[in-house]
């Protein structure tokens, strides 16, 4: 039987800019929820100079505080919400790279918005 992962290691495995390949099959769901949650605040913090104020008022709320988040005491309207912040910046990420290919292949170059 494979052990649990340690909290250390999940955190350092959800720390990484890139993590496509990993689906943290190991861990428990609300492990997982929290995990992504912290892929979010990355992706967060990485596109929200090119957000405008509705975008990063949506996805911030929920990703920019994040202190208590994977405690015990979650409610369960704590852990939906960072699940669909989560989601949403994984959205958003897609859109903004599916954006910028268009604009290299139309113009030519990369640009910035």
């Amino acid at each position: 039987m494979i052990p649990y992962p340690s909290s250390e290691d999940v955190f350092l495995r959800s720390n990484h800019a890139v993590n496509e390949d990993d689906d943290f099959a190991d861990i428990s769901l609300p492990d997982f929820v929290h995990v992504q949650a912290r892929i979010a605040r990355h992706r967060f913090r990485r596109y929200r100079n090119r957000m405008n104020a509705g975008e990063r008022g949506l996805f911030g709320r929920r990703l920019e505080d994040m202190e208590g988040l994977g405690d015990a005491n979650d409610t369960p309207i704590e852990v939906a919400t960072s699940f669909a912040a989560s989601m949403g910046m994984a959205l958003y990420e897609n859109d903004v790279e599916m954006e910028d290919r268009v604009r290299r292949s139309t113009f030519g170059c990369y640009v910035f918005h």
